[in-house]
């Protein structure tokens, strides 16, 4: 892991910085490749966008494959929205679909989940946040009852803070391909529409007050 300390500087309307070549050499950058930039939670955080998964660093051995044989239930809330919307609309629609379980006297039957939809990094995503189910429950809008397809998955665990996760799931994504899985998914515009790709929070701040401690689920069906 690099650090810099950095000055902004003026450029145009707006304001830059200079990439340190440590930190450019580590993320593979070269000049007039594209980043995502955006703010979340205070923080400006951004990430490679053109750069081919290939070649970032992967462990052998980060995923295993899971066969679920069973479509599994979940009740949640659809978001929609530029990535920064819809990572703040997060908190909230948890807790909306928690508040609805409490009212139909049902209890998660596992971690809180976010389910991506549809990725866009330059445009609309759009995900489905909620809980897993022990059956398929009624949901009114904007409440969602969907399930989990049953099928192959592989999955890993990013542990620590959620600011870990952008360049855990581009090494699991990598992993993934240097295994030869075929993930199950469409591309097209604007964006990719994936089948089921979720993040499952099996540790995170309602559990635990330590961001270390906490421990993401990523399951990605493949084909």
């Amino acid at each position: 892991m690099n650090f810099a300390e950095l000055k902004l500087k003026k450029w145009g309307n707006g304001l830059g910085l200079r990439i340190p070549s440590p930190i450019a050499k580590s993320l593979s950058l070269e000049a007039n490749d594209r980043v995502m930039l955006f703010e979340f939670e205070g923080e400006i955080k951004f990430f490679p966008i053109d750069k081919p998964l290939r070649e970032r660093e992967v462990a052998a051995d980060m995923g295993e494959i899971v066969r679920y044989a069973a479509p599994r239930p979940y009740l949640a809330i659809r978001l929609r929205g530029p990535f920064p919307e819809v990572l703040k609309g997060i908190p909230g629609a948890l807790e909306a679909v928690a508040a609805e379980l409490h009212a139909q006297e049902a209890l998660p039957s596992g971690p809180a989940l976010v389910r991506y939809r549809q990725i866009a990094m330059e445009g609309e995503m759009t995900l489905e946040v909620g809980f897993p189910t022990e059956e398929s429950l009624v949901a009114e809008s904007p409440l969602y009852a969907g399930s989990l397809p049953s099928g192959d998955y592989a999955e890993t665990v990013i542990e620590g803070p959620y600011g870990k996760l952008q360049e855990g799931t581009a090494a699991f994504l990598a992993w993934g391909e240097q295994a030869g899985l075929a993930w199950d998914l469409e591309r097209g515009t604007p964006g990719v529409s994936w089948i089921a790709r979720t993040e499952h929070y099996e540790v995170g701040p309602e559990t635990s007050s330590d961001p270390a401690l906490w421990r993401t689920r990523l399951s990605f069906k493949f084909v």
